[in-house]
C-alpha cells in the first residue's frame, strides 16, 4: 500500500532536518511527502533540497493546522495517510509496523501506538539523546497513526474551526462511529517538547477545545458515562506479523 506523509510548515523549522531524515530512514519508504506552506521561510525549502525525498509543496490556507492538513488529505494519493510534524520524529520502522498491520488486519481503518515525549536528540544515534527527559503516554497524535484514506471519506476531514485537540476529536468521532482501530504496544511517534511548540502551555484555547470535543463525543453517544479515551488501553496489541 502507498503511503502520503502530511507535513504543515509554519516559520522557520528549527527541528525539520531531524523529521526529514526519520522520514528518509524508514525501513518501508514513503510514497509522497506532502509539505503544506503554511506560512514557512525559505530556510525549510533549502532543508527540503538537501533530502531525497519525494516531496509536493503545497499552499496552506494560514488558517492553523487542521485546515493545513485538510488541504494534504485533499491532495494525497496514497492509499494511506500518515502524518508528521517539522519538530517530531519517528521511528525507522514505524511504517514497517504499521502498514504491516493494516495489510495483515482489513477491519482496521488505522493503527496507532505510544507517543514519546522527549526534549533532545541524537543525530548521530537517530534516537532521544541519553540526557533527554522522556516519557511514554498512550494518548492522541496524528504522528503516532497510521490511517486509511477511506476513513476521511466515511467520517470526514479533521475539524478546521479547532484551533487544538484537532487530532483528539478525529479519534472520537472514530471510537463514537464504531470505526475499528487498534494500538500497537511499541513506539510509533517521538514527539518534541521545547518552548516553541503549540502546546507547551495549556493555553486558555487548548483547554477550551479539548473539552468541546470531549462534551461534542459525550453528546453523540449519552448512555456511555464517562471519559470516552479512557478505553485506548484496551486496543493495544502484540504484532503478530
Amino acid at each position: 500500500m502507498n503511503v502520503s506523509v502530511i507535513m504543515p510548515i509554519r516559520g522557520v523549522g528549527q527541528f525539520l532536518e531531524s523529521a526529514l531524515a526519520s522520514l528518509a530512514s524508514q525501513t518501508l519508504p514513503i510514497t509522497e511527502l506532502l509539505v503544506v506552506d503554511d506560512g514557512m521561510t525559505a530556510e525549510p525549502r533549502r532543508t527540503l533540497e538537501r533530502f531525497a525525498l519525494p516531496y509536493r509543496v503545497l499552499e496552506g490556507p494560514g488558517r492553523g493546522p487542521a485546515a493545513a492538513r485538510n488541504v494534504a488529505i485533499d491532495n494525497a494519493e496514497g492509499d494511506l495517510i500518515a502524518f508528521l510534524d517539522d519538530d517530531d520524529v519517528w521511528p525507522v520502522d514505524k511504517l514497517t509496523r504499521q502498514v504491516g498491520w493494516l495489510t495483515a488486519h482489513a477491519e482496521d481503518s488505522a493503527v496507532g501506538g505510544w507517543i514519546v515525549w522527549f526534549t533532545e536528540w541524537d543525530h548521530a544515534r537517530a534516537e532521544p539523546a541519553p540526557t533527554a527527559e522522556l516519557q511514554s503516554v498512550l494518548h492522541v497524535n496524528l504522528g503516532a497513526y497510521v490511517f486509511h484514506r477511506r476513513l476521511f471519506d466515511e467520517i470526514g476531514s479533521l475539524d478546521d474551526t479547532l484551533t487544538f485537540s484537532e487530532d483528539v476529536d478525529l479519534v472520537l468521532r472514530m471510537i463514537d462511529a464504531g470505526v475499528s482501530f487498534s494500538l500497537i504496544d511499541r513506539p510509533m511517534l517521538y514527539y518534541r517538547r521545547h518552548a516553541a511548540s503549540m502546546t507547551a502551555g495549556r493555553t486558555q484555547t487548548e483547554r477550551r477545545d479539548f473539552s468541546r470535543v470531549l462534551f461534542r463525543s459525550l453528546r453523540r453517544r449519552p448512555r456511555q458515562p464517562g471519559n470516552p479515551m479512557a478505553g485506548l488501553n484496551d486496543r493495544l496489541v502484540r504484532e503478530d506479523i
